[in-house]
């Protein structure tokens, strides 16, 4: 247990000066989408009363003009809930770096990373899973299943 501790404490003081904290600025991607350029947001990782009626995961990152334009004027939201309004910037999903599926835990369908809480998160979280639940966190995180945890530190972009 001693061992875990120090590794924590070597791991968290490295990442406390050239690593960012995990909020980001909002990735919206490109308009290579079919749907681009149609005044609605067609990105699945939205909602609210500008995004499309019909959402597919095909169009993840692809309407990146439509999207941004309505998020800034507060007409959607990410998948979470959180409005241009009332967050200062969103996890750069496509390209953050969430790690690795060494936990015990990885691929069992909730996120085992304690840098991240919501409906999605497992109830019991450990340290010693930071950065090893990558494919169940980075799934639900785009899917807005869960959320960054207040106060918490990631790698950077």
């Amino acid at each position: 247990m001693k061992m875990l501790s120090l590794l924590a404490a070597v791991m968290l003081s490295l990442c406390s000066v050239p690593c960012v904290t995990f909020a980001a600025t909002l990735d919206f991607g490109d308009d290579t989408s079919g749907q681009a350029h149609n005044g609605k947001c067609d990105d699945p990782r939205f909602s609210g009363p500008g995004s499309a009626a019909v959402l597919i995961e095909q169009n993840a990152y692809r309407d990146a003009s439509d999207c941004r334009d309505l998020y800034q004027r507060g007409q959607i939201q990410t998948a979470n809930g959180k409005s241009a309004r009332s967050t200062p910037g969103a996890v750069n999903a496509k390209s953050r770096s969430f790690g690795d599926d060494a936990s015990r835990w990885a691929r069992n369908g909730e996120c085992d990373d304690p840098r991240f809480s919501g409906p999605g998160a497992a109830r019991k979280l450990a340290q010693v899973d930071r950065f090893h639940a990558a494919t169940d966190c980075s799934s639900l995180y785009r899917s807005g299943g869960i959320r960054l945890a207040s106060g918490a530190v990631g790698a950077g972009d």
